[in-house]
């Protein structure tokens, strides 16, 4: 990761994933389109198979993290409880 990033960590076969998808693009589309914010980017990671989202230690999807490169500056937790 390089720069501002806002990912959001999600399971295709979570619910509330599929529900919080719709507000995630819109995001996307709009910050380019914004000179203050153009710079941020946003992405979606999918936590189905693999240890990766554990290996984070992420306990709720869906998981919105802000990274500063590598670093994360915070996070909100499992959306929808």
């Amino acid at each position: 990761l390089e720069g501002l990033t806002i990912v959001e960590f999600y399971s295709p076969n979570c619910k509330h994933c599929c529900e919080y998808a719709p507000a995630v693009k819109k995001l996307s589309d709009l910050l380019p389109t914004h000179p203050a914010f153009s710079s941020i980017k946003v992405e979606q990671f999918s936590c189905k198979g693999g240890q990766w989202c554990q290996n984070l230690g992420l306990k709720k999807l869906p998981t919105i993290r802000i990274y500063d490169g590598p670093k994360p500056l915070g996070e909100l937790i499992g959306l929808h409880g």
